[in-house]
């Protein structure tokens, strides 16, 4: 498979097994397998597909990626995580539920995971919930309604910065080039090369 599915499911999450076949996206021989990342589950937080249940579309930069990456998460989870202390509940985001395997093993590891990023009286709840021994996990169905508000974290290269929309762009036909060499097994030394130029100049 090529395309957004394969960039989302294989690059960006580290190929790992499909959970109804047990197979990887990138198998054998398959050379796009040079280019797979290490699993980082706040790229869950990052992409968007313009419906409330998923993050605002935002620019992000190579020298700052932790960060930006970091405050995407805090963002995210304050809108939509919540806790019900009555039917002892924590209720996460729907993409939470689409990709479990990759924010724990159990819902234990799960909490730990995500308590990085929750505000210190959704701590408070959730250390209350966890120290019963008794509580669940509920995940949020996905709404396919489309955001209809502004992006409420502002990047200052988008505002200050038109250039930087354009350099982002060339590197995503950049990575698209790549992937599909990789796929003929071609020889992608000079456009990965070019390409890491190009993002460092970001």
């Amino acid at each position: 498979s090529s395309g957004i599915n394969a960039e989302y499911g294989g690059i960006l999450r580290g190929n790992p097994k499909s959970p109804v076949g047990r197979r990887r996206r990138f198998r054998g021989f398959d050379n796009r397998r040079q280019v797979v990342l290490p699993l980082d589950p706040r790229v869950h937080f990052a992409l968007s597909s313009l419906t409330v249940s998923t993050p605002y579309i935002r620019l992000y930069t190579v020298n700052t990626i932790e960060e930006e990456l970091q405050r995407a998460g805090e963002i995210f989870v304050k809108e939509h995580v919540e806790v019900n202390l009555g039917r002892k509940e924590i209720i996460l985001p729907s993409v939470m539920g689409d990709f479990y395997p990759d924010f724990g093993k159990t819902k234990d590891d799960i909490i730990a995971w995500l308590f990085q990023f929750l505000s210190s009286r959704r701590r408070l709840e959730v250390i209350l919930l966890v120290e019963s021994g008794n509580y669940h996990i509920v995940y949020k169905k996905h709404s396919w309604d489309p955001q209809l508000k502004a992006d409420t974290l502002k990047f200052s290269a988008i505002e200050q910065q038109v250039d930087v929309a354009d350099k982002w762009r060339r590197s995503i036909r950049q990575v698209k080039l790549l992937t599909d060499n990789l796929q003929d097994g071609e020889n992608i030394e000079n456009e990965n090369s070019s390409l890491k130029k190009e993002l460092s100049n970001m």
